[in-house]
């Protein structure tokens, strides 16, 4: 399940260079709010001409599953840094200003969906939350 909770971020921050909200490899991995959380973001950064380049750092841990014998959801927990993953314009430039950077305390509810765990929720915290 880390490993469908990583891949969101690998579909995001490949969607994220070029800012393609409607990119169908976001819905690999993620699924209802988180899916909606995603691409709204994508689509922010669609509507000001920005793009986001780098990667974050995560550092994930499961911190539930249920039920116990034969789980169907998990949780995640995370202190993803995005101090390199930043916002430019289309054009390459660092934009300043805006949210700060640094570590979120993130948590994600993942399920289980014939045989493939996905994304179904996730929030990121304000910076300096870990």
């Amino acid at each position: 399940m880390l490993g469908s909770y990583r891949g969101m971020w690998e579909e995001f921050v490949s969607a994220a260079q070029t800012a393609d909200w409607e990119n169908p490899s976001l819905e690999r991995h993620a699924i209802g709010d988180a899916l909606v959380i995603l691409r709204h973001g994508l689509w922010l950064a669609h509507e000001k001409k920005r793009v986001i380049k780098g990667e974050p750092t995560l550092t994930p841990e499961v911190t539930s599953l249920t039920p116990g014998a034969a789980p169907t959801r998990a949780k995640v927990t995370d202190c993803v840094d995005d101090s390199n993953f930043l916002v430019h314009t289309r054009a390459g430039e660092r934009v300043e200003g805006g949210a700060s950077t640094g570590r979120h305390r993130t948590t994600a509810v993942l399920s289980l969906r014939k045989g493939t765990w996905y994304v179904t929720t996730f929030v990121l915290r304000e910076a300096g939350t870990c």
